[in-house]
């Protein structure tokens, strides 16, 4: 992940699925979000999955000192709606984050977050209706800033979004 103040290169060659030229300018990125049709890590880890029309959101971030204006909640209610049109149709969406208990666990939460947060992802994901599946022991390996790696439990959680009770 770039520093706050670091610029990268617009290199994106899709958008929505479709084929587009990269700009390559520079910019300072506010977060980012991708939503992918494979989790290959997490595929051995009987997650109890229908087959296709599964999406994962992965390596979603909003930069922490942007954070709590709605930028998180509008990049998921973008994504969420991309997922279930064409060409995607997702009816499931799943993600991985960190457990809550560990998130505000006081010297893991000082060192890898700059302090305890005021929500952690698990309980705003489950407020947006997503509901834990799974739960995975050092599923990552969570390096802090000093090097030190951390004992950490990973959730997985997935959202039907589409079917005919989803509106």
């Amino acid at each position: 992940m770039a520093s706050k103040d670091e610029k990268i290169q617009d290199t994106a060659t899709t958008i929505n699925a479709v084929a587009r030229q990269p700009t390559k300018e520079s910019f300072i990125p506010i977060g980012h979000i991708s939503l992918d049709s494979k989790n290959v890590e997490a595929e051995h880890l009987d997650l109890d999955l229908p087959s296709g029309n599964i999406f994962w959101i992965k390596t979603f971030y909003i930069r922490q000192h942007i954070q709590g204006q709605g930028i998180g909640r509008a990049a998921m209610d973008e994504v969420e709606s991309m997922a279930v049109r064409e060409p995607l149709n997702a009816r499931i969406l799943m993600l991985d984050t960190v457990q809550k208990d560990d998130q505000k666990r006081e010297e893991f939460a000082n060192a890898t977050y700059g302090g305890i947060p005021k929500s952690t992802n698990e309980d705003w994901y489950s407020r947006r209706g997503y509901r834990l599946i799974k739960t995975v022991q050092n599923y990552y390996r969570v390096e802090d800033k000093n090097g030190k790696v951390w004992d950490t439990k990973t959730v997985f959680m997935r959202k039907d979004i589409a079917g005919p009770d989803y509106k």
